[in-house]
């Protein structure tokens, strides 16, 4: 994928095999060298040090996180308390559905883990899937962390929907309660851009992380139903999903670019899908 071809490199700490016949000659290959596949493995896993350990990924995240601190509420900047971030995401542990929600939980461990959680406290707000009843807010606790969850109602727009006020309003009760001085936007799915307008109007800047086509298209994944692909930000949609109108479709797209550009950082999974974003015009 091109995940895999962004950090590993040919021949020295991996082998990329695009076919079954490349698959084969590098399986022979490391069959017939025990030198090479210890000079491979110690040089994955230097690379895996150097710049994957939770000490490196802490200093990466903390030099990300620099200009929204410096835009923080001067009183806050003054405190002595530790900074607090807020993660928002579509699931979290132990509901494990989804790749960014893998990549949140792995986030918060290397954050719990290292030296950066002398600097920082860290919360997280997600839905509620095992909870049908809409509009409930719950804590629960995550390796000491609060987890606040409160699930949105059970419909077919539930994920498409860009704006759900009564979600965005119980976000204003935990901003209020836990007073973050930065949110980490994921996913937000279920909890809609709302949760944007409730950092707005709270004062408190936000980051997002782009995990898949939600901001730019009518759809996630970038296929409609039938599967065929459907580009960002196309000048006109051709097929808006639930009955939805082409306005609509494009009111949708100009609000959320709106409250996305107010991001203190916009990030991206991939390189591969930084470019998408780019083609989208971010």
């Amino acid at each position: 994928t091109h995940r895999y071809e962004e950090v590993l490199e040919d021949g020295v700490d991996a082998f990329l095999a695009r076919t079954p016949e490349e698959w084969e000659t590098a399986l022979e290959a490391l069959i017939r060298s025990p030198e090479r596949r210890q000079a491979m493995a110690e040089a994955a896993r230097a690379k895996a040090v150097s710049f994957y350990s939770l000490e490196r990924n802490a200093e990466r995240f903390k030099e990300l996180l620099a200009p929204a601190f410096n835009r923080s509420d001067t009183r806050l900047q003054l405190s002595r308390r530790k900074k607090r971030i807020l993660f928002f995401n579509i699931f979290f542990p132990p509901q494990t559905i989804g790749g960014s929600t893998r990549v949140i939980r792995d986030n918060i461990d290397s954050f719990i883990g290292s030296n950066f959680a002398t600097e920082c406290d860290f919360a997280v707000m997600t839905s509620d899937n095992d909870n049908r009843r809409p509009y409930q807010l719950r804590v629960e606790n995550y390796k000491g962390i609060p987890v606040f969850r409160a699930n949105s109602p059970i419909e077919d727009i539930q994920e498409w929907r860009p704006f759900n006020e009564r979600y965005g309003q119980l976000f204003a009760r935990v901003l209020e309660f836990w007073r973050p001085d930065l949110v980490h936007i994921h996913s937000p799915q279920r909890g809609s851009a709302s949760l944007m307008t409730a950092c707005i109007r709270a004062g408190v800047p936000y980051i997002n992380t782009v995990h898949d086509g939600w901001w730019v298209s009518d759809y996630n994944f970038l296929t409609d139903i039938t599967g065929a692909p459907v580009e960002p930000e196309e000048a006109l949609p051709s097929r808006p999903p639930f009955g939805k109108s082409i306005g609509r479709s494009l009111e949708r797209r100009r609000r959320l670019r709106i409250l996305l550009e107010r991001s203190a950082a916009i990030l991206g999974v991939s390189d591969a899908f930084t470019q998408i974003m780019h083609r989208a015009g971010y």
